[in-house]
C-alpha cells in the first residue's frame, strides 16, 4: 500500500493547521516505507523534532518543564480522541507542533473571548479536589489554558488556545455553532429583561 499522506504545518489567519494532499484522513498502512519511519510521510524529521521553548510572553508565568509537560499531555489527549474518531494518521509529534504554534499565535489570550489566560495555574488543577469542592473549585481555574479542537470532526485538525471555561461552553461545537448559540443566549436574555421591566411598571 502506498503511503500517500503528505501533511505540513502551516499558519492560516493566525491559526495553526495541518495541511494534507487528501481531504480525508487515510488509515496508516501496516508498514511504512523506510524513509517515512519516525515521522509523518512527507514531513522531514528535522521539521518537527525540536525543543518547545516557552514563548517570551509566557516566560514569567510558567516553567519550561511544566510547559512541555502540559503540551505533551494536551497533544496526546487529542491524538487519542482523533484516533477514536477514525483518524488513524494522528501523530503526537505533529500535534505537539500544531498546538505549540497555536500557543505562540494566542499571545497568551483566549482565542474566543480575548481574556488573558492564567498560565501560572497550568498543572495545578487536581481532579480529586474538584470532586470534593465541586463547582467552586472549578471556577477558580476558569481561565486556565487548554486546547480547543477548532472544528471537531474535520481533518486536517486545527487548534486554538482558550480557557477551560470557554472550552467547556463550546464543547463539541464548531466556531459558527458556538457563536450562534451565544447570540441566541444574549437575544433571549434581552427579551427576558424587557418582560421583567414591563411587569414592574
Amino acid at each position: 500500500m502506498q503511503w500517500k499522506l503528505q501533511p505540513a504545518i502551516t499558519m492560516s489567519q493566525g491559526i495553526a493547521v495541518a495541511t494534507s494532499a487528501s481531504p480525508r484522513c487515510p488509515t496508516q498502512p501496516a508498514s511504512r516505507p523506510k524513509e517515512a519511519r519516525g515521522a509523518w510521510a512527507g514531513v522531514h524529521p528535522s521539521t518537527i523534532a525540536r525543543k518547545y521553548e516557552i514563548p517570551r510572553f509566557l516566560s514569567r508565568e510558567i516553567d519550561q518543564k511544566i510547559f512541555e509537560k502540559w503540551l505533551r499531555r494536551k497533544a496526546q489527549a487529542h491524538v487519542v480522541r482523533d484516533r477514536d474518531r477514525g483518524y488513524q494518521a494522528a501523530i503526537g509529534e505533529v500535534y505537539r507542533g500544531l498546538i505549540y504554534d497555536a500557543v505562540k499565535s494566542s499571545r497568551g489570550y483566549d482565542a474566543y473571548t480575548g481574556e488573558r489566560l492564567a498560565w501560572a495555574q497550568v498543572s495545578k488543577f487536581r481532579n480529586e479536589e474538584a470532586k470534593t469542592r465541586g463547582h467552586g473549585y472549578r471556577r477558580e481555574f476558569a481561565l486556565v489554558p487548554t486546547v480547543d479542537h477548532y472544528n471537531p470532526g474535520v481533518w486536517p485538525p486545527e487548534f486554538r488556545i482558550c480557557s477551560m471555561r470557554t472550552n467547556d461552553a463550546k464543547s463539541s461545537m464548531t466556531e459558527e455553532e458556538f457563536l450562534s448559540l451565544c447570540r441566541r443566549v444574549i437575544a433571549h436574555a434581552k427579551k427576558r429583561k424587557g418582560r421583567n421591566r414591563t411587569k414592574s411598571t
